[in-house]
């Protein structure tokens, strides 16, 4: 059943509900437990603030395993699987750390695949300070116990994104490809906020589902149990490489932004950002594989280069001066762009190896 828009007249993005964001950003950020983690926000975002200066690498996602307990009918990285190459070693996520501890970085999130599937999560989060960073994990929910749930708070971890496609079982079980996953993900959530650890639910917005009741129903139960619903835009990549109808239209995405300053519960990952709310690849955030490639994000599947060979501030440089990502946009390039679909992506779904080397991209930026 298709619903009708919200209210609210369609207006810049930058306007006074971004008040509201960085509200939640500090509530959701701020650990009082962790004075280092706060004395970090608070120079990362005078950086941010200051002009003339690149903002501070706020956030760096570690893909800790590909594989996954799950089969999601949306996986984007279902070709992601590289076993010609090994996972970094302990020792190469220590390096790495040391390289954004350098430069600043703020939050770290773990994430997958199903990052809870294998045990050398539980070795690799440490080697990230939690007690001095924001630590978030992403995760379907199905391997959250209670007592999973205890350890990730003991450990350090400050919110969870857990995964939810619809409040229906059958919906979210067939989204998600296997039965008894909706009833783990629904009890995860609860046991999560029972321990004391911050919750947001993950969804995917698409053109088939946001004008829909059980889109809306999703963000009603996030508003009375005070969660967040952050709305991943869909991309057509991996398993949805090439239908175009999963896409965001043009009146989708005002609608959506309509709805989001209407019921500011609704979030997007360009709301995290330190001041200005945009795509945040390279300019505030990076996302690093498990293999050590570095990417600006987990839709848009190039490579900028290797931790075990790059040193990582000048991946970051080459990633900042990539034309997509070097100019100030409120628009997700991979959802949101058909033109960067078709010269970016187009060439990322014709690769017989992902991630795609930047340097197999011909002319980048170019119109």
């Amino acid at each position: 059943m298709r619903v009708a828009a919200p209210g609210a007249v369609v207006a810049p993005l930058f306007d006074a509900s971004r008040l509201h964001h960085l509200a939640v950003n500090v509530r959701y950020a701020a650990n009082w437990r962790k004075p280092r983690l706060l004395l970090r926000l608070a120079a990362a975002f005078l950086r941010s603030a200051l002009p003339g200066l690149a903002p501070p690498l706020r956030g760096v996602d570690i893909v800790v395993t590909y594989g996954c307990n799950l089969r999601c009918a949306h996986c984007n990285i279902s070709r992601m699987l590289r076993r010609d190459e090994s996972p970094l070693s302990l020792e190469e996520y220590r390096a790495l750390y040391e390289q954004c501890r350098r430069l600043g970085v703020v939050s770290f999130t773990f994430t997958g695949g199903e990052p809870l599937l294998t045990r050398t999560f539980w070795e690799i989060l440490p080697v990230f300070r939690p007690r001095s960073h924001l630590i978030l994990l992403q995760t379907s929910g199905a391997l959250v116990t209670r007592d999973v749930a205890r350890r990730l708070r003991t450990e350090g971890v400050d919110i969870v994104n857990v995964s939810l496609d619809s409040l229906s079982e059958d919906e979210h079980d067939a989204s998600r490809g296997v039965p008894g996953t909706f009833e783990r993900t629904m009890r995860a959530i609860a046991d999560c906020q029972e321990v004391g650890l911050k919750v947001m639910v993950g969804t995917v917005a698409s053109h088939a589902n946001i004008h829909t009741t059980p889109f809306l129903d999703l963000l009603t139960f996030c508003e009375e149990r005070g969660l967040l619903l952050l709305a991943n835009l869909a991309v057509p990549a991996g398993r949805w490489s090439g239908d175009s109808g999963v896409v965001l239209t043009p009146d989708d995405q005002e609608w959506l932004r309509a709805l989001a300053r209407e019921r500011p519960t609704l979030r997007f990952d360009f709301y995290s950002n330190f001041l200005r709310a945009g795509c945040p690849a390279f300019k505030e955030k990076i996302y690093v594989s498990p293999t050590g490639d570095v990417l600006g994000c987990t839709f848009v599947q190039v490579s900028f280069g290797n931790v075990r060979r790059d040193p990582l501030p000048e991946i970051l440089r080459r990633g900042r001066a990539f034309p997509d990502f070097a100019r100030d946009s409120d628009r997700c390039p991979a959802a949101e762009s058909a033109e960067f679909r078709e010269r970016v992506l187009a060439r990322v779904a014709e690769s017989p190896v992902l991630p795609l080397p930047v340097e197999r991209l011909s002319s980048p930026g170019a119109p």
